[in-house]
Parts: C-alpha cells; structure tokens; sequence
C-alpha cells in the first residue's frame, strides 16, 4: 500500500465531517443505517482524486464538500448495486439490504443522494449541475449493462463504451470538480477529463482480474454471481472471439443460466478455457495501456506532489 501523505489524510478527515454533516437524518431508523453504511470508510479512491486534481496547479483551493458530495454518491450507488445484485457482503461487513432489507437499503441510497443535492452551496455553482449529467451517464451505464445481459456477442468496444459511463463517469466528476474549483482553463480541463476517463477504465479492468485470479471465496463468489447472471468482463469477451472458446463458454453459461449456479467444475473450465484463450493476459496488456493514456493525459501539467 501507498502511504498518504500527511495533508491528505488530513483532507479526507475533512471529507468525512462533511459526510456526516450531511448524512443527517431525524427518523432514528434512517440514521441507524446511515451510521452503519458510513461507518466502514471504503478506499476513498474518489475524493482522493478531487484533492488531487485540485492542486495539479499549484493552488489548494477547499474541495471537502464537493468530494463528500462524490463519495456521498458513490455509496449510494454501492448500496443499489447490492440490492439488485443480492449483495451480501461490503466492505467486510453485511450489506446494508442483508441486514435491513431490500426496501429500506434503497430508501436510504435515495436519501443520500437527496441530502448530497439539498444539502450543500454548491448548486450555486455555475458548473455544478454538470455533476448530475455525469450521474446519468452512470445510470445509463447500468442500464446498457442490463440489456446486454447473456449477450455472448458483446463486443470490446461497445464494453469500454459502457466502462465510460458505469465507471469512468464518477472518477470524471471526482477529477474535474477538483479541476474547476483550481480555477484551471479549458485545455487543462479536457485534459484532468481525458485522465479521469482513461483511469476509470483502468480501474475497472483492475476490478475485472482480481475478480477471477483472486483466491478469496467472497471475490470468487462474486464472479461466479456475475457470470451465471449473464455479465461478461474483458477476460470473458475477449475469449468469446475465439470459436472453440465461444462454444465452451456458451455451453457453461446456458448450463450455469438454467440451474442458477456455477458448479466448481464448470468454474474451473471456464477459468481453464480464459486462460489458454489469452484473455487474462490480454485484459492485462489493456490496462498497461489505460495507464499510459493516463499519465500521458497528465502530462501537460508540471510534476507535482
């Protein structure tokens, strides 16, 4: 793991204030799953990135509401997920529709993202509703997901499309409110962009490996879950191109389609069959690739901290 550096910690201790200033709620019953859903801190990979982006510059302008606000609705969306997915376990905790049912999990993500739009100046911001554009595109990610369920047809490049607006959308709104609030001009902007897609993508890809090298039964599970429910990542899409990968990952998938379960047989076939197709390597070589675009988006800016 990398260690913080010290202003860092401190902002993302600010961050978390802010969280909980706006996370506010009188009904007892709402606070308590507020409390529980908020008292596990995940990565903060996001509000990490509005600091960060924001001193790209030089300057240190305060950004910890607008990245309360960006991991506000990051957990939101989490929490949706696990209700449309069964998720069980998060953060190495029971999941917040595990422990207090589907329908009060889904009125709480509500609740933040109505707190996160309600309860902060920032809509006084000229740029501010831009945030919420780039919320649909999430949406509409999923929605795209969705619909393309069980699709063994599905393509590299309609998946990075769909990367762009699951993933990337929400790492575009951490990067570019940090940019806008450094007052920084169009160029630097559509570059902090450019790096914000690029490293949402590489993100994801990240997610897609470990999901299927990772020996944790819970990662292995979650796989398993994606898979059976017809959602196929890198590894997978690329081995589809491959005829006789294409008919054994067929043939496991309308089988695993039919019992709603993936047997650790047909797990280790369809593993097997990845693998010697190159897909795991392959998924590989792409976020290399997304890294550079990354820090080549980057670039334009003088090195920094």
């Amino acid at each position: 793991m990398i260690e913080l550096p010290e202003w860092l910690i401190q902002k993302l201790a600010e961050t978390d204030i802010e969280i909980r200033r706006i996370c506010k709620s009188d009904v007892p019953q709402m606070q308590d799953m507020l409390d529980y859903v908020l008292s596990e801190k995940g990565k903060q990979i996001r509000p990490m990135m509005t600091f960060l982006c924001s001193k790209l510059t030089g300057k240190s302008p305060k950004v910890a509401e607008l990245a309360a606000v960006v991991e506000i609705c990051h957990v939101a969306s989490l929490i949706h997920d696990d209700v449309i997915d069964d998720g069980e376990i998060r953060r190495g905790h029971d999941a917040l529709q595990k422990k207090y049912g589907k329908e009060m999990a889904v009125y709480c993500g509500d609740y933040m993202i109505f707190a996160a739009i309600s309860r902060t100046k920032l809509v006084n911001k000229l740029w501010y509703k831009s945030v919420f554009k780039k919320l649909e595109f999430m949406c509409n990610g999923e929605i795209n997901q969705y619909y393309n369920q069980y699709n063994l047809k599905v393509n590299e490049n309609d998946y990075i499309d769909y990367l762009k607006d699951k993933t990337a959308a929400l790492f575009e709104i951490a990067c570019l409110s940090g940019a806008r609030e450094a007052k920084m001009n169009r160029s630097q902007l559509r570059s902090v962009e450019n790096f914000a897609n690029c490293f949402g993508i590489m993100f994801q890809l990240v997610d897609d490996m470990s999901d299927w090298i990772s020996s944790q039964e819970a990662m292995k599970k979650k796989t398993q879950t994606d898979f059976i429910n017809g959602y196929y990542t890198m590894p997978v899409i690329y081995a589809l191109q491959n005829d006789h990968c294409y008919q054994v990952i067929e043939e496991i998938a309308k089988q695993s389609m039919n019992e709603k379960d993936l047997s650790e047989q047909n797990w280790e076939r369809l593993y097997k069959t990845i693998s010697q197709s190159g897909g795991f390597e392959y998924t590989y070589n792409k976020i290399k690739e997304y890294q550079r675009k990354a820090e080549q988006a980057l670039s334009v800016f003088k090195t920094t901290e």
